[in-house]
C-alpha cells in the first residue's frame, strides 16, 4: 500500500500500519519504500536504513553531477 501524505485518512492509516508492524520489528531494519521515513523514529538509528525510489531517481543523480 502506497503511503500518501495528504489524504484525509493517511495519518490514521499510517499510524495503524506502524502499530501493526511494531511487534515484529527486531534488530536491524531495512525499510524499502520508506517515503519520508516515519518508521525511523521507532527504531534505533544505528539499526535503521531507509531506501526509497524517489531518493534513487531524483536525489542521487544530482549528487554525482
Amino acid at each position: 500500500m502506497a503511503d500518501q501524505t495528504d489524504g484525509f485518512l493517511s495519518p490514521f492509516l499510517r499510524k495503524k500500519r506502524i502499530e501493526m508492524a511494531l511487534p515484529f520489528i527486531k534488530g536491524r531494519v531495512i525499510d524499502i519504500g520508506c517515503g519520508v521515513g516515519k518508521l525511523a523514529k521507532y527504531v534505533e538509528a544505528e539499526n535503521y536504513v531507509g531506501i526509497d525510489l524517489v531518493l534513487i531517481l531524483f536525489i542521487i543523480p544530482y549528487y554525482f553531477v
